[in-house]
């Protein structure tokens, strides 16, 4: 008979008769108690931690700062690539944008050295998305490329085109991109291209913070969460993925390019147009956004006086301004009567503000509502490439006629 041993239970500490021994509901709700008065200080010593870095590094009032905080920050930037990671979503160094290598600085424009080329007239642009690529269209197709083309040609001698533009942002980064970028390159012209549909309405604040405000959000520490989860939906791309091309150029295809293919859906695209209505409307008017817009355009021409080099800016007009089918879409979504708008205020406010202070102006308005149909890509913001060829030519014209390109600065 096989002798079957048992095996004997293993003593049990001190310490394991407390963990499993029953607690009692008062004990119970004691523990949670303690538990979340320790997590409420631990959130609240962070976020004075936060707070307080926050009134002394830019990087961290970047990202946790609110209203009013968002000028001063950028002007206290000193390093451009920290600049250009503040706006909603960064154009990196090196990444494929539509068919397009951006250039070691994560513009969308070929590498470029301080120094022209002897002989050369240098124009530096600065703008948001309409500079940067309006929308969708091939790089060989937008306004700034055929301006190149067009220039060169009308003034007898090679013109170079820096684009500085950067998607998702103010005319605030705008101007400090100028001042860090632009005027270090010794340019013979600065275009500032201004867009009425969203740059009088977010001059100072980077779309990031404008969406963290609209959602109330106000503590530094959920602010910096949403941040970094903002950060995870950034696509960046190696040096691997360039696609058969270097740095600052084009390898797409720009016949794959259609204007008919719409961006957003109907009613998003609707949606978009009648949050922009205000700037049309006399009682509705942005006026306190439009006093600190022309205050940045006013600082921005200070900087290129100083240079000096002169500067245009070129009005760039929305789609609700000479498409009448979708004006009237817009408005029966509102429940409006066209009576109740002027279009023609934001323009106005700045060719005023221009006279005012002697800025060269170019406003598109007119030679758009004059320039047929499609000139916008289908349900998007941005022109497509028949917009862009317009654009080119009008304001190839305007700079020709000007004598504003000439190349006092160098030859």
């Amino acid at each position: 008979m096989t002798d079957q041993r048992r095996e004997a239970p293993r003593e049990r500490g001190p310490l394991w008769s407390k963990l499993t021994a029953p607690i009692s509901l008062r004990r119970l709700a004691t523990r949670l108690l303690l538990l979340a008065i320790s997590s409420s200080v631990s959130v609240a010593a962070g976020e004075l931690v936060l707070r307080s870095s926050a009134s002394r590094n830019t990087t961290i009032r970047m990202v946790c700062g609110g209203p009013g905080t968002v000028a001063e920050s950028y002007d206290r930037i000193a390093y451009l690539p920290l600049l250009l990671s503040t706006v909603r979503i960064p154009a990196a160094p090196l990444q494929s944008w539509n068919g397009f290598v951006l250039n070691s600085k994560g513009f969308r424009t070929p590498e470029y050295r301080p120094a022209k080329r002897p002989g050369t007239l240098r124009m530096v642009v600065v703008g948001d998305s309409f500079a940067f690529d309006s929308g969708t269209v091939p790089y060989p197709l937008h306004f700034l490329t055929l301006m190149e083309a067009e220039l060169s040609r009308a003034l007898g001698r090679p013109v170079e085109i820096v684009n500085l533009g950067v998607p998702s942002c103010g005319p605030a980064l705008q101007k400090r991109v100028l001042a860090l970028e632009g005027l270090r390159l010794q340019p013979d012209l600065v275009l500032w291209t201004f867009f009425v549909g969203n740059d009088f309405t977010d001059p100072l604040a980077p779309r990031r913070e404008t969406a963290r405000a609209s959602s109330g959000c106000s503590l530094c520490s959920l602010r910096l969460i949403e941040f970094f989860r903002e950060l995870r939906n950034v696509e960046f791309r190696e040096p691997a993925d360039l696609g058969g091309g270097g740095p600052g150029t084009y390898h797409g295809d720009p016949a794959q390019y259609d204007p008919d293919l719409p961006t957003f859906a109907r009613r998003r695209f609707l949606e978009i147009q009648a949050a922009r209505m205000g700037i049309y409307d006399q009682r509705r008017f942005p006026e306190r956004a439009w006093k600190a817009l022309e205050s940045v355009l006013a600082e921005g021409e200070t900087l290129c006086r100083r240079a000096p080099v002169p500067l245009v800016v070129v009005v760039i007009p929305d789609e609700n301004q000479i498409n009448p089918q979708l004006r009237a879409e817009v408005l029966a979504e509102l429940g409006r009567r066209e009576a109740d708008y002027d279009f023609d205020l934001p323009q106005q406010k700045v060719r005023d503000a221009c006279d005012r202070y002697g800025w060269s102006c170019l406003d598109l308005l007119q030679a758009f509502r004059s320039g047929g149909d499609g000139l916008y890509t289908l349900q998007d913001t941005h022109w497509s490439a028949k917009g862009n060829r317009l654009a080119a030519d009008v304001i190839s014209r305007y700079l020709t006629r000007s004598g504003l390109l000439v190349g006092g600065s160098s030859t």
